[in-house]
C-alpha cells in the first residue's frame, strides 16, 4: 500500500530532521553524552526521580514526600506528569531519557510538520 503524498512529505521532512538531529548533536546521540548537565541534576532527574519512586510504590504520581513536608508532582507543571515524553525518563537510563525527550521534540514537534493518521 502506498503513502499518500502528504504523507510520505512528511516522513520525508521528519527523516531529515533527525539526521539533522543526528548532524549537530552526535555526542548526545552516538556516545551518551548530555545536552546541559546542570539544569538536569539540580531539577529534572530530583523530578523525575519522584515520579519514578511515586511509581515503583504503586501509588500515583501525585506528591513528592521526600522533601519537607512534600510538595506537589501531579499539580506542579514543571514536574509535566502527564507529558507523555516524561515518561521516557522512566524507562530508559536517565540520560538517554532526556535525549529521547530533547530530540523527539525536534523531530516531531516542527511546525511545517503535520502528522495524518489515515
Amino acid at each position: 500500500m502506498a503513502l499518500p503524498p502528504a504523507a510520505r512529505r512528511d516522513t520525508l521532512v521528519a527523516g531529515l530532521a533527525l539526521t539533522l538531529c543526528l548532524v549537530l548533536f552526535p555526542r548526545a546521540l552516538l556516545r551518551g553524552e548530555l545536552f546541559f548537565e546542570r539544569d538536569l541534576n539540580l531539577d529534572w532527574y530530583l523530578r523525575l526521580e519522584a515520579v519514578a519512586r511515586a511509581v515503583r510504590e504503586g501509588g500515583l504520581p501525585l506528591w513528592d514526600l521526600g522533601i519537607g513536608f512534600g510538595q506537589p508532582l501531579l499539580a506542579d507543571p514543571g514536574t509535566q506528569v502527564l507529558y507523555p515524553t516524561t515518561w521516557l525518563g522512566l524507562v530508559l537510563p536517565r540520560g538517554a531519557g532526556y535525549t529521547a525527550f530533547v530530540v523527539l521534540h525536534l523531530v516531531l514537534r516542527n511546525e511545517k510538520l503535520t502528522w495524518r493518521f489515515a
